[in-house]
């Protein structure tokens, strides 16, 4: 947890200083109205976010931004709230390819230790092998449903929880099956009723025109229909510094609301 005692009403919505390109920062101004938009009178003091990332091969141009950018917006959460409670960040990344593998030890309260995480993952999707087993990740399916029903399974006493996606992969439903004989356990229906019954918001970084996402999955509505979620182009995420600190601005806006 970091050091820093901020105002959490600035530091929520300032969102941590989004690197530019030049090593610079980014910041945001808050909005002066917090009631505006807000479902909550107070504002949370625990949080559970779940990066769940698609490391695979067709995912390498994005992956290093999303890195910087989403260990950018785990940084703008405060040590204490507007009424100096103490705020909990507790972080998980959940990395996936044919096959689904927590990193960093499973909750991390530590940046350091998120960036270890990041790292540790991505080398091991550029590896072109799967996560848990050493066999081959041959083909462009991706295990997506299985990674975020992963989140939505882990035990969590926060008042906000958020998934923040990142992935460029179709869906498959259970029970498909994957190379390397991996099978896929869940279904869209489910990981939706899932994120439903337990109060996640999912805050998605994909490809647009993307199903289940930006568009209905097989007459389903997507994912980010539900309360509070969102659905941006992934290359937004490695855009123009200015448009990613808007967009992460959005993010803790909606948290600091939930």
């Amino acid at each position: 947890m970091l050091k820093k005692k901020w105002n959490a009403s600035v530091a929520l919505f300032a969102l941590l200083m989004v690197a530019c390109d030049d090593g610079g920062n980014v910041s945001v101004t808050p909005p002066q109205d917090r009631d505006a938009g807000c479902l909550r009178v107070e504002e949370p003091v625990s949080y559970d976010i779940y990066f769940v990332v698609d490391v695979s091969g067709s995912m390498a141009p994005f992956l290093t931004s999303v890195r910087n950018e989403l260990i950018a917006f785990a940084q703008g959460f405060p040590e204490e709230n507007a009424e100096g409670r103490r705020v909990r960040v507790d972080y998980h990344l959940i990395a996936f390819v044919n096959d689904v593998k927590a990193f960093g030890g499973g909750r991390m309260t530590s940046l350091i230790a998120v960036q270890a995480a990041f790292d540790e993952a991505i080398a091991a999707g550029a590896s072109n092998y799967n996560l848990n087993t050493r066999t081959f990740n041959a083909e462009v399916q991706e295990n997506t449903l299985d990674a975020i029903a992963t989140a939505i399974a882990l035990p969590s006493a926060a008042e906000a929880r958020i998934v923040i996606f990142a992935g460029d992969a179709e869906f498959y439903e259970a029970p498909a099956s994957l190379a390397e004989n991996i099978t896929v356990s869940n279904t869209y229906a489910g990981v939706r009723q899932g994120l439903s019954d337990s109060g996640i918001r999912i805050h998605a970084f994909t490809k647009r025109g993307m199903e289940g996402f930006f568009l209905p999955y097989a007459g389903q509505a997507p994912l980010t229909d539900l309360p509070g979620s969102k659905v941006y182009a992934l290359e937004d995420l490695v855009g123009a510094s200015t448009e990613v600190a808007d967009t992460l601005f959005e993010i803790a806006r909606d948290a600091a609301c939930f």
